[in-house]
């Protein structure tokens, strides 16, 4: 089960939002990341974290990060 706020209470965006971004160049560092299973499954994870059969994906923002970084381009 994927997470929808972060620790600051701040709304976490959707995988495929995620991957959308990361196609568009938007995929800045943050804590939060997606990663994929062996399986196909995504589940969200600390970027230190990542364990066997699972690989990083992509990074996961809050949506104000994101409404900030297109501001900025």
């Amino acid at each position: 089960m994927m997470k929808e706020f972060n620790e600051y209470n701040d709304k976490l965006i959707s995988v495929e939002t995620a991957q959308l971004a990361k196609k568009k160049g938007h995929d800045v560092y943050c804590v939060e990341c997606f990663v994929q299973s062996d399986t196909g499954k995504y589940i969200d994870e600390y970027t230190g974290l990542i364990g066997e059969g699972y690989t990083f994906d992509c990074y996961r923002p809050t949506q104000s990060e994101m409404v900030k970084r297109k501001s900025q381009n």
